[in-house]
Parts: structure tokens; sequence; C-alpha cells
């Protein structure tokens, strides 16, 4: 069971820019993660539900603005009033408001690899 469950949009804008970053993330997500790269609602719909089953302790996003949106919105309702896991926002998209807000302005690989070396340590995230 991975701990770390990742969900990717392939149609966002840095990720089509980049096709071998999904490979990339895959690697640094090692056998700590799953990664799925979700073609539309109906597979977002169902990668919640196969996430909440496995009881994914994490959950990282790349995308923009919209993906974040309906990922969210996703796991909310397959969640229902039990607590998601931690949310780990990678900047993927065009405007990346909602990254801007939150001062994320680290690359996707950045903060991922990151990410995977304080979860790999135990050390803390900001």
């Amino acid at each position: 069971m991975p701990g770390i469950g990742m969900i990717l949009n392939p149609n966002s804008r840095q990720n089509k820019k980049d096709p071998k970053q999904e490979a990339l993330f895959r690697y640094l997500l090692g056998d700590k993660g799953q990664l799925v790269a979700t073609q539309n609602l109906k597979e977002l719909k169902q990668t919640a539900s196969d996430f909440y089953n496995q009881g994914i302790q994490w959950l990282v996003i790349c995308g923009g603005d919209g993906t974040i949106s309906q990922t969210i919105t996703a796991f909310l309702k397959t969640y229902n009033d039990k607590p998601l896991p931690p949310i780990v926002l990678l900047r993927g998209g065009t405007l990346n408001m909602l990254a801007d807000n939150l001062s994320i302005k680290k690359t996707a690989k950045q903060s991922l690899f990151e990410f995977m070396r304080s979860h790999s340590t135990g050390q803390g995230l900001e």
C-alpha cells in the first residue's frame, strides 16, 4: 500500500511541455507512492476512491488551479465526513494562481524532490 497518492493532469501546461516529467515523478515516488495520470473526471473520481480504499497518507496534486479544484472536490465527495490526507500542491498549470497565493514558487520537480527527501528522512515539511 503506497503512503503517497499522486494525481497528475497530463493535459496541464507544464506536463504537456515536459512529457518526460511523469517518468521522473514516478522515479522520485519509488515504492513510497503511486502516480495516476487522470484523463477525465471519471478517472479522477475512480482514483479518489482507490486512494481512499488504499488509505493513502499524503495526496500530491500536479496541475493547475482547475486540476487542484476538481481533485479536492472529488476527494471531499469520496471521503465524506472523514478528514482528507495532507495535500502537497505542485505547480503544473498555466496560471497557477493558487500556487502563487500560497507562495509556492518552486517547479513541480523541485517541490516533489524536496517533499520526497523530507518524507524519506522523516524531516518536517514546510
